[in-house]
């Protein structure tokens, strides 16, 4: 047990008390800024009966009960928008759970949900009060991925990573050991992929947010958050984030005919075709790695490859019962099953132990039933985030920030298991800001405010 993991969690509890002393939102606000940036490795184990007692879920413990011992806040959660669904999903993983053949694994795995999705997105939903909130809550968000960009611009450039000073995670439930190599650029993440599709939301958020510069001094704090994210994001060197940043701005662009972010990726594509020109190495990269995806018998090419194969696995396993055909094998079930053997382009047969697609992991830990709940949640939050684009007049702008940010972390499912929180908690803060905006809780508030 790191004495200097300990010193760190104590700092950041103590902060966030003397805030919430304070002020219950101020404390909330930077309770999520910690949440995004903190690396999973500051941790406290004690043993294996026990679940890791990392930052974020004593972050999270810290901040709930906060929660229920501030009267001020309505604890009602039955009128929250996709909330029905959410329950929904928490009844059938309970089901999944019950029968695992991984009782103890599943056990913290179902918990590990309630605390991190489910709570932590009821929480939000009733906590803020009116827009004011929703954009510094916004913008912290963007501060945090900044200070996450920069490390890993650092990384880059010097090959100091700050997850080296923490040690490695103690490594319960059969988990496999997620080491990063020195060539892997991840900052505070566990994994270059998801920094990539972090450093995607990143950008998406300083471009949207530009509009919103009251000053030059604030146009150029998110002008140079656009530059950190996005030479991140290039240096996630992962084709995933980069296919799903832009698939994010041309839905935004072609389907809603977005003028401002029009304006905005034309200067980026201005930009970048000057820095292609003046470093052609770059378009080279970009080139063999996308290149190489469609070709089986290259790397790049196997490792495309296997996202499907995963996903076929799945299938095939579930589909071996009835019982486990809707409900699937439990959470955390998908680290005991053994793959067999791929045969490489070297001509050797190598193990690929990844499930590079979390869609495949939901479906073989909750059958179908867990599957479907999971894509009609999404479904409802695009089409209520849509629906209120069409038909109403406030907060369009950040509506379609929302959709384009959540459209990304859908898209990065199809490609990587998602096993970083960091991006779990943006993922619900976003969704939440989301149902916040088409209840029109928000204006509810501001006029009972005014009054």
């Amino acid at each position: 047990m790191s004495i200097l993991n300990i010193v760190i969690i104590c700092i950041i509890i103590l902060i966030l008390l003397k805030l919430y002393s304070v002020s219950y939102i101020k404390g909330l606000t930077v309770s999520i800024f910690f949440l995004i940036l903190c690396p999973n490795n500051i941790t406290i184990d004690f043993s294996i009966s026990l679940p890791s007692f990392t930052i974020h879920r004593i972050i999270l413990i810290t901040v709930f009960l906060i929660w229920l011992n501030n009267k001020g806040i309505k604890k009602v959660i039955m009128d929250t928008p996709l909330i029905g669904i959410l329950i929904l999903i928490t009844l059938s993983f309970g089901i999944s759970t019950l029968f695992s053949d991984n009782l103890l694994v599943s056990i913290k795995r179902y918990f590990y949900f309630l605390l991190e999705s489910l709570l932590y997105y009821m929480v939000l939903y009733s906590s803020l009060k009116n827009k004011d909130d929703m954009r510094n809550i916004l913008n912290t968000i963007l501060l945090s991925l900044s200070i996450v960009a920069i490390l890993g611009i650092i990384q880059r450039y010097t090959g100091f990573n700050p997850q080296s000073l923490f040690g490695v995670k103690q490594t319960y439930e059969l988990e496999v050991i997620r080491s990063f190599s020195e060539k892997d650029i991840v900052s505070t993440y566990p994994h270059r992929i998801l920094f990539g599709a972090a450093m995607a939301i990143g950008a998406m958020i300083a471009l949207f947010s530009s509009k919103d510069g009251k000053d030059y001094i604030e146009k150029i704090i998110y002008f140079l958050s656009t530059i950190f994210t996005l030479t991140a994001l290039y240096f996630s060197f992962s084709r995933g984030p980069w296919l799903a940043f832009l698939i994010s701005c041309a839905f935004i662009i072609f389907l809603f005919g977005y003028k401002p972010m029009m304006k905005r990726i034309s200067l980026i594509l201005i930009a970048a075709l000057i820095i292609v020109v003046l470093r052609p190495g770059i378009l080279e990269t970009v080139s063999e790695l996308y290149s190489s995806t469609l070709q089986p018998h290259t790397m790049k090419g196997t490792s495309y490859e296997w996202r499907f194969y995963v996903l076929n696995r799945a299938i095939d396993e579930v589909n071996k019962s009835v019982y486990h055909f809707f409900f699937g094998y439990g959470g955390g079930s998908h680290l005991f099953l053994k793959f067999e053997p791929v045969l490489l382009p070297t001509g050797h047969y190598g193990d690929f132990t990844s499930w590079d697609n979390e869609f495949a992991v939901i479906l073989f830990e909750q059958g179908y039933i867990g599957l479907t709940l999971t894509l009609f949640f999404y479904i409802k939050f695009f089409v209520s985030s849509i629906l209120h684009y069409i038909k109403e007049k406030e907060h369009r702008h950040t509506i379609l920030l929302l959709i384009s940010c959540v459209l990304i972390i859908a898209f990065m499912k199809t490609n990587v298991k998602i096993f970083a929180p960091q991006l779990v908690y943006l993922e619900f803060t976003l969704i939440a800001f989301g149902a916040l905006i088409y209840s029109k809780k928000l204006e509810e508030n501001i006029c009972i405010g005014s009054a």
